[in-house]
């Protein structure tokens, strides 16, 4: 049939929305675990995904780990470190501030993402100038710019903001490292 898009495998269709249930739903999740301080959160979202992946690893990826690069390595234990960052900042951020503004402030990693490709030199098309422009409009409107709100909710707003940097800094080296070495390898490295 002309003009009709790939047809993709039910599996495939069904991982899409699973992500974006998870993703979704994961800072009501977390504003809503009062009781539960916001580092533990973070460890436990974490380590959680590395036992996952810690498995899938052993079972059948072995040969990986050992034959990544010390440098490869290094790469990934600092995006490790960048992860933590971001998932600090951001799980703690949602305790002081709207999940609205902690998730679209978060968000803004892409952004981050961008003006760090262009300070490594890389070009970036004026469309994609054009769309985070769109985005930052759109942070904006759902986190607001009243600052009066309180002190709090404004460190939270900023928390979240550097949870995107720590974010972007992560893709970014994880962009790099994922280009000489395997997922598994590189994700139980960093995770």
């Amino acid at each position: 049939m002309a003009g009709r898009g790939p047809n993709l495998p039910l599996s495939s269709i069904l991982l899409v929305v699973v992500g974006i249930v998870g993703v979704s739903s994961s800072g009501p999740l977390m504003a809503a675990a009062t009781m539960v301080p916001a580092l533990a959160i973070s460890f436990w979202r974490t380590g959680l995904g590395a036992i996952a992946v810690g498995g899938v690893a052993v079972a059948g990826h072995r040969g990986d780990l050992r034959h990544l690069a010390r440098r490869e390595w290094v790469r990934s234990a600092f995006a490790g470190i960048m992860l933590a960052g971001h998932f600090a900042a951001w799980t703690s951020s949602l305790k002081m501030t709207s999940v609205a503004s902690a998730t679209a402030l978060v968000s803004l990693q892409v952004a981050w993402v961008v003006v760090l490709a262009r300070l490594s030199g890389r070009s970036i098309d004026t469309r994609v100038w054009v769309g985070l422009a769109l985005s930052l409009v759109g942070v904006l409107v759902v986190s607001g710019v009243d600052g009066t709100i309180s002190a709090r909710a404004v460190a939270g707003d900023l928390l979240a903001l550097s949870g995107g940097a720590f974010g972007a800094v992560y893709i970014s080296v994880g962009g790099r490292v994922r280009e000489h070495t395997t997922t598994v390898a590189y994700t139980v490295v960093c995770y």
